[in-house]
């Protein structure tokens, strides 16, 4: 599936963080690639994003967590577009 960015972080020349950003419409085909190769996350939670004007976007939190690593998948819908 191909993605959008990827982004690489690092301190002290250590990589800490690698995210990938993705379309939206995809994110039930990557929750359902994890759940299969992680099991079911450890957490999920429902969440609301509100903007300046009081817009509000829903979207999701899942997490997969073990003793060296973990993996999170955010569902961000929220409109970047200006009239």
């Amino acid at each position: 599936m191909p993605a959008d960015e990827y982004i690489f972080k690092f301190v002290d020349s250590s990589l800490y963080e690698i995210m990938v950003i993705f379309p939206n419409a995809n994110f039930s085909q990557v929750t359902q690639a994890f759940n299969e190769k992680y099991g079911k996350p450890n957490t999920k939670a429902d969440l609301t994003y509100k903007n300046a004007f009081g817009a509000k976007f829903e979207g999701e939190y899942k997490s997969w967590k073990n003793s060296v690593s973990a993996v999170t998948l955010t569902l961000q819908l929220f409109c970047a577009h200006l009239l």
